[in-house]
């Protein structure tokens, strides 16, 4: 039945950057987008990983449940590669974590379906998105995609959302610095009504040796990174507008 299995490539048992409080992260192999800044290129081609039935990750969840539930709105982040790629399982796995008091997040580069979405939406308590770029043609380069749809997407999931909350999740490059991408990202952001949260990301080349060891040209490797001044100059300009940021 749909659903009922998934492709896995790993698990983190105590993560604590993919949402609230401590957090069991499912890192679901497959990705609709190809960045040359990824730090997990492994996880991008739909055939790697094993397959997983839903008993069987809660099996892995429970071991480590009662550290989750000591912190405050501990739970359970689908991540990847792009996890929503396999939605009907990901349901399945987050109703059966509501059931044991656990929290659910997707984290998601928001280059998916709205199929996926609809049924997502309801089981999560917090949706965190990934932006790579305002400016099209940047963005293009980084993911070869276009923008557009994640930038749909995202405002899809603000407009849907009840209950739950999302975070922008900012990846700075140099090239995100301009005055442009900054103002485009305060407008942006001005938009959505459920947002708690804006997460820089400094563009790091950690993923460079993975992508090596897979063979794969079209990682960066001489793309500059931001320096901390830098990133804490964007830190307080966005906080002036009056946004959480981490």
């Amino acid at each position: 039945m749909v659903g009922e299995t998934a492709r896995i490539h790993s698990f983190e048992s105590f993560g604590a950057l993919d949402g609230t409080g401590i957090r069991f992260v499912v890192f679901f192999q497959g990705c609709t987008m190809r960045c040359r800044s990824c730090l997990n290129p492994d996880t991008i081609e739909p055939e790697g990983g094993r397959e997983y039935s839903v008993e069987e990750v809660m099996s892995k969840i429970r071991r480590v449940k009662p550290y989750i539930l000591c912190s405050k709105r501990g739970g359970v982040t689908a991540s990847g590669g792009e996890c929503t790629v396999q939605a009907d399982f990901i349901v399945k796995l987050f109703n059966e974590c509501h059931k044991e008091g656990l929290t659910t997040a997707v984290d998601s580069c928001g280059f998916t379906s709205k199929e996926a979405l609809d049924k997502l939406v309801p089981v999560t308590d917090l949706f965190m998105f990934s932006i790579k770029s305002f400016d099209n043609q940047h963005h293009k380069h980084i993911t070869s995609h276009d923008n557009e749809l994640i930038l749909e997407n995202i405002q899809y999931v603000d407009r849907e959302l009840n209950k739950g909350e999302l975070w922008l999740r900012y990846l700075v490059f140099k090239e995100n610095l301009k005055e442009t991408e900054v103002k485009a990202l305060i407008a942006f952001a001005h938009k959505l009504t459920k947002l708690t949260r804006i997460e820089l990301l400094p563009y790091s080349k950690l993923g460079e040796y993975k992508g090596k060891e897979l063979d794969s040209d079209y990682f960066f490797t001489d793309h500059p990174s931001p320096s901390m001044d830098e990133i804490n100059e964007l830190k307080k300009r966005l906080a002036e507008e009056g946004f959480t940021v981490v």
